[in-house]
């Protein structure tokens, strides 16, 4: 996030944590699964990591532990976009079974918050509004949505052939990519 720590996902399972641009290995520890996907939470202090199949874990880069939020927590199919909400207080994570999965990850319940489903394909991918209080997705069906991710509801459905969305940082607008264009609303 600040530019001082580079992961890397390897085959062997691990995740090897770099200080950049020193390049001298912070910690290098062994997750049980193959990464394929890392994402860094705002702050730089825990690391989302996607795996191949229904694995997501959170490895807290701080020396707290790794938590698996796989198919024992809610989670049932592969995970094809991450996105942190704003203070890292909760995660969203989209599937290709067409769903989004927000956890509470302060609250650490077992399963998701809430489960969002609306696209009618996947390809989803993921921004939060600078509040917290929305969440806008695209998806490979041509909609981009803005759902209300704590009531669980969509707010807006828009039809448009888009990707990599994003949130203005004091949450006013939403963009995103649509025929090769940055498109602003």
């Amino acid at each position: 996030p600040d530019g001082d720590k580079l992961a890397i996902g390897l085959r062997d399972e691990t995740v090897l944590l770099l200080s950049f641009p020193e390049m001298e290995v912070l910690a290098d520890p062994v997750i049980g699964m193959v990464p394929r996907r890392l994402r860094f939470s705002r702050d730089g202090t825990i690391l989302a990591v996607r795996g191949s199949t229904a694995q997501v874990q959170i490895l807290d880069l701080e020396g707290r532990g790794l938590t698996d939020l796989g198919d024992a927590n809610g989670l049932r199919s592969s995970p094809s976009s991450l996105a942190w909400a704003p203070h890292d207080e909760a995660l969203a994570v989209a599937c290709d079974n067409k769903a989004i999965y927000v956890f509470d990850l302060q609250k650490k319940q077992r399963g998701p918050r809430r489960i969002l489903r609306g696209h009618a394909n996947a390809g989803i991918r993921l921004a939060w509004g600078a509040r917290r209080d929305s969440l806008v997705s695209v998806s490979w069906d041509s909609t981009v949505r803005v759902w209300d991710p704590d009531a669980g509801k969509q707010r807006l459905v828009l039809n448009a052939e888009a990707k990599f969305p994003f949130v203005s940082a004091d949450g006013a607008r939403l963009g995103f990519v649509h025929q090769q264009e940055f498109q602003v609303l």
